[in-house]
């Protein structure tokens, strides 16, 4: 499922390109994932996405061959939950391009999450 900026009255949030990261609870308010990135001033290649390194769930996310809201990333291993959940957060489109960050989309910032399980989960109440 991929979440935009502008998707619907409900998904406006803002990232920022130098330093940042996203956060998803439950619905209980229990820490699911995280998703985070260090850039120097100069920040994140515009137009490039962002996944969890394969090497390590700690190492802070790395940019991307190729955007694939909705599709198969290019990292080999599937991003590790920082607690048992089928949910991850597995690609963030944090500076957009040639799009504004506050684009409608398919245009402008996004993140994707993953439902690694077989059953569907309902939403309501989770935050990002």
């Amino acid at each position: 499922m991929v979440i935009a900026r502008n998707g619907t009255s409900d998904s406006a949030f803002q990232m920022v390109n130098t330093f940042d990261y996203i956060t998803m609870h439950d619905a209980s308010g229990n820490f699911v994932d995280q998703a985070s990135w260090n850039y120097s001033s100069s920040g994140i290649t515009s137009g490039v996405s962002l996944e969890e390194d394969s090497t390590s769930a700690a190492n802070d996310w790395v940019e991307t061959n190729s955007t694939t809201p909705g599709a198969i990333n290019d990292q080999a291993a599937a991003p590790i939950p920082a607690v048992p959940s089928d949910l991850k957060i597995s690609e963030v489109m944090a500076n957009p391009w040639p799009s504004a960050d506050n684009a409608s989309w398919p245009d402008g910032e996004w993140l994707e999450i993953w439902n690694s399980g077989q059953s569907d989960i309902d939403l309501t109440g989770w935050t990002v």
